[in-house]
Parts: C-alpha cells; sequence; structure tokens
C-alpha cells in the first residue's frame, strides 16, 4: 500500500501480500477488510497493553457472542466464520500484565452479501 503526490495528483497502488493492515488512528478498532464470511481487525498498539480478548457477536444471533484472547504484540487479528450479509458488533478489551483491563475499542461492520 503506497501513496503518492505529484502537484496535486495522488497515485494509489495497492498489492496484495501478507503484510499486516495499515495501522489506524490512535484509540480506534477499525475493520479494514470484511469479506462475506470473514473481517480484519486493526487498532494501534497502547504502550500498557500486554494482552487483548477480542469479542464479536451479531444482534442477529442472540447469546451467539465468541472470542478470542489475543496475547500478542500483533495489532489485527482475523475474524472467520462469519455470516453473509450480517453486522457484527467488536469490543477489543485492552488488559495490562497483572490481566486487568484497562481500556476498550468498539466498532461494527456488515459482512458482504453473497447475492
Amino acid at each position: 500500500y503506497a501513496v503518492s503526490s505529484t502537484r496535486g495528483a495522488a497515485t494509489v497502488s495497492v498489492s496484495d501480500n501478507d503484510d499486516p493492515p495499515p495501522v489506524p488512528p490512535v484509540d480506534r478498532l477499525t475493520a479494514v477488510e470484511v469479506t462475506d464470511t470473514s473481517a480484519m481487525l486493526a487498532w494501534p498498539a497502547p504502550a500498557d497493553a500486554h494482552s487483548y480478548v477480542l469479542v464479536w457477536y451479531s444482534p442477529d444471533f442472540p447469546g451467539d457472542a465468541d472470542s478470542t484472547e489475543h496475547t500478542t504484540t500483533d495489532t489485527y487479528f482475523e475474524i472467520t466464520g462469519l455470516e453473509p450479509d450480517t453486522f457484527y458488533s467488536v469490543a477489543l478489551l485492552l488488559l495490562d500484565e497483572d490481566g486487568v483491563m484497562f481500556k476498550s475499542l468498539t466498532t461494527g461492520f456488515t459482512t458482504e452479501s453473497t447475492q
């Protein structure tokens, strides 16, 4: 992913590679790549975060929430196995080294339709 500008004209080039998604603005959880059955979530790396808990659910499927504890320095995670054309809410809980939540970030997205 690259952007360049020459006297007001911008050129954007996008390549398909294994690089992590672009880092969203500070204090923001963002769905950066959404398909009919998956979504790539990205967030900034707060200095105090030791691990993350990512929770997602769809209001269309009450009681069917899923989550993962993401103990890593990575600041992105791909959720798979989602339903097409469905709205999902996502919460990212930031945990300190003692496992205590000190912040949460939220977002929502709709998966693509298969029609």
